[in-house]
């Protein structure tokens, strides 16, 4: 994805229970899309001409999303980043430092340049 996104971060500690107040934002996006079904994504989703019905139910939704990680509403992008960062870095921390030799696996010179030289 272009934009912001979550699902690169850690899902919220709220379980099951949490997740389950997106379903009917998530409908209304759905529904809103449905709409207009036969139009390309990227005629729905151009910024001039974007259905306001759509517009509308992204933003409810992306508010119920802000809930579940926090009660508190952000208040710009970079404050929004910077939580979810905080909870990533929490996460990165209950990962072991160092992965025993065992683990690690070599790339051969010809699997290197084939996987971009990333050693894996």
């Amino acid at each position: 994805s272009i934009g912001l996104v979550y699902n690169t971060f850690p899902a919220p500690p709220c379980g099951g229970k949490g997740l389950t107040s997106l379903e009917l934002p998530a409908r209304a996006v759905l529904d809103a899309r449905a709409e207009r079904a036969n139009a390309t994504l990227a005629d729905i989703y151009d910024p001039g001409s974007m259905p306001t019905k759509l517009r509308s139910a992204h933003r409810d939704l992306d508010r119920a999303v802000d809930r579940l990680y926090r009660k508190k509403p952000f208040g710009s992008d970079r404050e929004r980043f910077q939580h979810l960062l905080a909870i990533y870095g929490k996460c990165v921390a209950l990962i072991p430092a160092s992965i025993p030799k065992s683990g690690r696996k070599r790339l051969t010179s010809a699997k290197r340049v084939r996987s971009g030289g990333i050693d894996h």
